[in-house]
Formats: C-alpha cells, structure tokens, sequence
C-alpha cells in the first residue's frame, strides 16, 4: 500500500501536468487559479475511469506526442484504482475465508487475537502469544468439594496431570453473596412472617415462592423507600423461587404467573390495599408489575451448599410500581398474591402462591 501510494501520487501530478498544459488558452489563460482547479479536477477524474479529452483543445488531438502520453497516463490512473480495489476488498475477503475456515475445523473454543495491519512489531507479538500460549503457566487448586471442575482443565503436556492452564488467572472470592432464606428482621408487623417457612419445594409441590424484596436496578442494594415519597423508577420487585432438582435437571423450571389485579378496587398489581392502608397509612399502596413473568428468570444460589444440593434457588424482577407510596415509616411486611393458572404461558403454577416482601421506609 504504501508503494501505491507514491505511484498515485505521480500519476496525480503527471496527469495535473498534461491538462495544465491544454487548459492553458482561453478564459484560463494564464489564470493560474482557474488552471489549477481545472487540472486537479480532470486530473482526479481520471482514477475513476474518466477523461476530460473533448475539453482538450482539437488541434492536441492531432498532437501524437501529445496523445500517448494523455494516454498511457490514463491507463495508469485506471491500473492504480483497479489495484488499490484488489488490495482493499480482495485481503479482506481471503481474511474472512481463512477466519470462517479456522472457526470451523477448532474443536474447541480459544482465544482469538485480531492484528490490525500486519508490521515487524505485530509479528513479534503473534510469536510471542504463540510461544507463551504453549507454555502451563499455573496449576488450578479446587476449594470446592462439591463441584470437580479439574477434570475439565487440559493435561500438562509433558507430565499429563490434569488441572494445568496454559495463561496465569487468580482466584477470588465470589462477590456475589448467596441467597439466605431466613433474612432475620425484626418489622413493625410481627403477626406477619418475614418468609414463607414452608418454602422448601418436593417432588409433588415442585416449586415455592421464599420472600421478596424491592431492590435498587442500578447497584442491586436494598431499596429503602421515604415516608409519604413515591417510589418513583429504577426498582425492582424481587421474588425468590426455590425448585425441586430433580434427578440429573441443571436449570430449575419456569412457571408462569401474574400478580392479581381488580384494576384498583381492592387488588392492585399483586398487594391487597386494605390490608396496606392498615400497616402503612391512609392513601398507601404497593405494587409490582402487570407482565407474565418466570419463576426462573435468574439462576442464583444459596449461600448454605447442602441446599444447593437439593433445590434450585432463583428470582424473577418486576418493575415495581413508581406510584408505590407508604405514609408511615418502618419495617413492614405485606403479602404479594398470584391467582392459580395467572400465567398467560405453561407451565403455570396451577395453585398460585403468597409470597412475603419485605420493605424498609425511612422518615
């Protein structure tokens, strides 16, 4: 490229050159201007196959000198187009065969390293990755008793041992705590459990709602509402399912429910406001979402790892209602409600639910 560049670039001037020459007469006569203009233009011109020979006066046209050379500059102007073409659609497209044909005779996946151009320092680096890739850099220690990952680690190559990794990786903990069933607040409505204690699903009774939450989207803390404020947006209302893991499952079921709405005589979008009113206040009301939604929208885990033996453990997120709005502040606990079958999908759960949510109001 870098060649066709300084050919374009002679070509240019040459071409500049010879329409200089025939434009000098006339209105450009000895305009220095106009010629320019004129030259660079025709000149231009000629890399897309175009000659401006009718405004070259006639008697040049009779001119033999004059001519070959016209032309030949021409032929050239076109070669170097038709080159630069080549060059620019034809590597990329011998690229993207020879990247389809690497993607599909890999067994396994790896890591992909795309250069940018292709110099000395891009090929020292390929080397580099290359030799480094080659080379076990560390060998992976399992904390976990429960789960026997090394076995699908490559063997190192000269002794065979299963676990070795050919790049360095540091281990750490999980920031994500999981989930604990009993969430141990103490409410301004005791009568009110803080979690279903019957919640642990069977074989028959496949899956069970434990809690909820209203969670903040943005950062996933607890959404602490302000007494007498709309909730506003940006929060979800959090319900967590446990499911029965049944012999050989590795993902829990999905139930489909909605939360029961009256269109606001006494149910609103899951919560019944009379009891609300009564904890919360006058003109108090809490709602979820109206859409269809999966028990297991999210996988998480249990913080206990003999529950995570026996049950699957995930939630599903509504957008709370921004209108939601408690006139009294403490730790309250209300009773979300699905009707059986709610779900506009299968599965649905055929005998509804309650579920407990936990909500926080400051002053």
């Amino acid at each position: 490229m870098d060649n066709l560049k300084w050919i374009a670039g002679t070509v240019f001037i040459a071409g500049f050159l010879i329409y200089w020459y025939a434009f000098n007469e006339g209105g450009s006569d000895s305009n220095s201007i106009a010629l320019a203009f004129r030259s660079a233009l025709s000149s231009m011109e000629m890399f897309a196959s175009h000659s401006d020979l009718l405004e070259v006066p006639e008697d040049l046209h009779h001119d033999p000198f004059y001519m070959t050379i016209f032309s030949v500059i021409h032929f050239l102007a076109v070669i170097v187009s038709a080159v630069f073409i080549i060059k620019l659609l034809g590597f990329r497209f011998i690229s993207w065969v020879r990247l389809c044909a690497a993607n599909l005779s890999r067994k396994k996946k790896c890591r992909l390293f795309i250069f940018w151009g292709v110099n000395d320092n891009a090929i020292l680096l390929a080397n580099s990755i290359r030799k480094k890739a080659a080379e076990p850099k560390g060998k992976y220690t399992n904390t976990d008793a429960g789960n026997d990952i090394i076995q699908y680690f490559p063997k190192h190559p000269v002794t065979g041992e299963t676990g070795w990794v050919p790049f360095e990786f540091t281990i750490t903990e999980n920031p994500v705590s999981g989930f604990i069933v009993n969430p141990n607040l103490t409410t301004d409505t005791p009568d009110v459990p803080t979690f279903n204690e019957d919640w642990e699903p069977t074989e028959s009774n496949p899956v069970k709602a434990i809690r909820g939450e209203l969670v903040q989207k943005s950062n996933q803390q607890t959404k602490i509402l302000t007494k007498g404020e709309a909730l506003g947006g940006n929060t979800a209302m959090r319900i967590w399912f446990a499911t029965y893991k049944s012999e050989g499952a590795t993902v829990p079921t999905g139930y489909n429910f909605k939360a029961h709405d009256d269109n606001k005589n006494n149910w609103f979008r899951g919560f019944y406001t009379p009891d609300v009113v009564k904890v919360a206040g006058d003109k108090s009301k809490i709602g979820a979402g109206t859409a269809n939604k999966k028990s297991n929208e999210i996988v998480h885990f249990f913080e206990d790892s003999k529950l995570n033996e026996k049950y699957f453990i995930s939630y599903v997120d509504f957008n709370a209602d921004a209108g939601t709005l408690l006139n009294k502040a403490g730790t309250f606990t209300f009773i979300f409600e699905s009707l059986p079958n709610s779900g506009t999908a299968y599965p649905k759960f055929e005998n509804g639910f309650t579920c407990p949510i936990n909500v926080i109001v400051q002053e």
